[in-house]
């Protein structure tokens, strides 16, 4: 029998997919421990399979009225003759303020499964996407690295820390918008600066990679600007200037497809009340030294433990810029231009994050982790090897990105797990035939506990003064002994209990459980 020998290229392959394997295992192993839902997580199924109801937590019929379990999963599923309806995910995209492309691959995934709701549908593309982003990395990885083992260091880095398990966690566009721009990163590494004349291909990369990352996320707009604008200054001082014009006419290109593709972005952009936000935060004299701090914080948290936290922040500001210095000579000395566009992409996009985006939200820096990853692999690799040549380097960098995870997922939180979950349905299970009453101050809070609320038989939600409609609501069911009341988990919700229960004829009131914002109590006579 012939012996098969394996080429050293292909047992390359096989330490890649032994990674990718165990890094999808990963996430299976995490995502069984997600038990409850951010509330724009329930909007996510929503928009994608409700049929041409964009918001029902947002419409007139939700308040103030009792409703069944059916009323809340029929907006979160597909059925039989809404399945594969993306004209319906058009329309409710049309009325929301994202982009529909993560919303029609959802809805694609959930019209297999009509009449069911499970959050593996969510998790199981955003694996898909994670997946596709690690390979990404390696890809590009090779390209920057003078030794193709160090290619693996990113992908670990990454692959394996809690800002990429938060990302996979949460049902929303964020990891199928990081998968794009890892695809813009590589278009342009592969193609772009390879090539002397730019050929119809990379052209033709660059506006479908453009076109759909935006439309998945607006905010993909900034990365790809960044890149355009720091790519065509590039090509200005080679004096490439018709690779310039025709690049930029291409990435150009690809936002003018989604305004095409999907006509309601235009107002998304500059009418919805994100894109105005966006716009005056971007525009006005505000300080957002706070929030810079906050989200160097996050940073820090979700791809180095933590580590400097526990510095003062003009030190932690002194060492980054110190870095950046380090970073800029680095790549100077190695004429690794492309890198520096890619640095000065992913600074220009966190500022643009930090003073366009009202308050911290850790979610917008998802999509440049990788980048993140990337860039401090090849400093930290750069100086070592600069310094002294080490033999054993591999081995280290290896070890010390897997510590590094573990210490992360033992020290730090994994976003959007809602490990309480599991009980909180439980005792809305347990008590299914008991009315519940949800208040709210703005309504659409009660999103949180939206699986609490589809597990009673019937369910209502009262705003904050409205709360003389309960008495209504519980003749309603002919006064029953017990109803089962939320409220939010504040002092307003707390003062709130007592008064309902003695206006309505009601004696005793007992705490059954805290969950997500709101605390649940089972009311008496």
């Amino acid at each position: 029998m012939q012996r098969i020998r394996l080429g050293r290229g292909d047992k390359k392959i096989y330490i890649l997919v032994l990674i990718l394997m165990a890094q999808v295992f990963t996430m299976i192993i995490i995502g069984q421990n997600k038990q409850g839902f951010f509330m724009d997580e329930i909007s996510t199924y929503g928009l994608a399979n409700s049929f041409y109801e964009p918001f029902n937590n947002w419409t007139p019929e939700y308040y103030n009225q009792w409703n069944s379990s059916e009323y809340y999963f029929s907006y979160v599923e597909t059925h039989d003759e809404t399945q594969f309806r993306y004209d319906s995910v058009y329309y409710n995209q049309s009325q929301d303020v994202h982009p529909p492309l993560y919303y029609y691959l959802l809805h694609t995934i959930c019209s297999f499964f009509p009449n069911q709701f499970s959050k593996w549908f969510g998790i199981g593309l955003n694996i898909a996407c994670y997946l596709v982003v690690n390979i990404l990395i390696y890809c590009t990885s090779r390209r920057y690295f003078k030794e193709e083992w160090m290619s693996y260091i990113p992908v670990l880095f990454y692959g394996f820390s809690i800002a990429a398990a938060s990302t996979v966690m949460l049902i929303r566009m964020y990891m199928l918008m990081t998968m794009f721009a890892m695809l813009l990163l590589y278009v342009h590494t592969a193609y772009i600066f390879k090539e002397e004349i730019l050929s119809r291909k990379a052209l033709a990369l660059c506006v479908i990679t453009t076109w759909l990352g935006a439309s998945t996320q607006y905010f993909f707009s900034y990365i790809a600007f960044f890149f355009a604008a720091f790519t065509c200054i590039f090509l200005i001082i080679k004096k490439q200037y018709k690779n310039m014009i025709k690049y930029g006419l291409s990435m150009l290109g690809g936002i003018i497809s989604l305004f095409i593709t999907f006509p309601p972005s235009y107002n998304h952009v500059f009418s919805g009340y994100r894109g105005v936000e966006t716009i005056h935060n971007l525009t006005s004299l505000t300080s957002k030294g706070e929030n810079l701090k906050e989200y160097v914080y996050v940073i820090l948290n979700q791809l180095f433990v933590g580590m400097c936290t526990n510095l003062p922040a003009v030190t932690i500001a002194i060492l980054i810029l110190v870095v950046i210095v380090v970073a800029c000579k680095l790549i100077y000395d190695s004429k690794n231009y492309m890198m520096g566009i890619l640095l000065l992409t992913t600074i220009c996009y966190f500022l643009m994050i930090v003073f366009g985006v009202s308050g911290v939200v850790s979610r917008h820096l998802y999509p440049i982790y990788p980048f993140i990853a990337i860039l401090t692999v090849w400093i930290i690799i750069s100086l070592i090897t600069r310094l002294r040549e080490f033999k054993s380097l591999k081995v280290i960098m290896s070890i010390f990105c897997i510590v590094l995870s573990f210490i992360g997922y033992t020290t730090k939180e994994i976003e959007w797990l809602y490990s309480n979950g599991d009980y909180a349905t439980f005792v809305a299970q347990y008590n299914h035939e008991i009315p519940a009453i949800y208040l709210a101050d703005l309504g659409f809070e009660s999103s949180s506990n939206y699986f609490e609320l589809a597990q009673y038989d019937s369910s209502a939600v009262v705003k904050y003064g409205d709360e003389s409609i309960i008495g209504n609501l519980l003749n309603a069911k002919g006064n029953p002994n017990q109803f089962i009341l939320y409220v939010l988990n504040d002092q307003k919700g707390m003062a709130s209990v007592s008064e309902i229960a003695s206006s309505n004829g009601y004696t005793q009131y007992k705490k059954l459980n805290a969950y997500n914002g709101s605390v649940c109590y089972l009311v008496s006579k």
